[in-house]
């Protein structure tokens, strides 16, 4: 792969990763925040695939496409029916926008951090997608926000905006072990679903 093609493919991963999270509101999400994540989680792998040669691309698109109606409709419905379960029926918008940032590497990884039909040409590749993804996630979820004063004491976060900042600080830190295993599960699952139908 040409060194362009691979500064694209790792400008793209930090890109999805600086479009997850909330946008309109920090504290409690909105629909909007919802459908945004919604569909960060659901056009870079469904894009990806869908630009792949005719020939090599087979039945992977619909593959894909179960694969995200899965995450993007299916586990919301799930945890709609969790919390009915618990007493308090109502969809939770934080859930599909943490959805959304935890699986973002992956996303990255599955979209622009694959070349070839072997995992062992990729995975270096698909690693730094998955790093950069997260980086992004930090970007929007963590230094924009400090620098518009949304964890002062006046911000959104009331009285404890530094110990939430330092919470998911610390918490974003310990992301980045996460991320490695995402960003190769991530071109994992590319190579097995987008391989071609027999």
């Amino acid at each position: 792969m040409a060194r362009g093609s691979t500064f694209t493919r790792l400008a793209l991963a930090l890109l999805i990763g600086a479009l997850a999270g909330p946008w309109f509101n920090l504290t409690h999400p909105t629909a909007l925040d919802v459908a945004l994540n919604a569909l960060v989680i659901a056009v870079p792998p469904l894009l990806a695939v869908a630009l792949m040669k005719t020939a090599r691309r087979g039945g992977a698109l619909p593959r894909v496409g179960l694969a995200v109606a899965l995450v993007v409709v299916v586990l919301p419905l799930g945890d709609v029916l969790l919390n009915a379960i618990q007493g308090f029926p109502k969809f939770d918008t934080t859930f599909m926008i943490g959805l959304a940032v935890v699986l973002c590497p992956l996303i990255a990884a599955f979209a622009v951090g694959t070349r070839g039909a072997r995992l062992s040409g990729t995975v270096g590749l698909a690693l730094g997608c998955g790093v950069l993804a997260w980086v992004g996630v930090g970007l929007h979820n963590l230094l924009v926000p400090l620098l518009l004063g949304q964890f002062s004491s006046s911000g959104p976060s009331s009285d404890f905006g530094d110990l939430v900042f330092a919470v998911l600080l610390i918490l974003y830190a310990l992301g980045f072990v996460l991320v490695l295993l995402l960003g190769f599960l991530g071109a994992l699952l590319r190579l097995w679903l987008a391989r071609p139908s027999e």
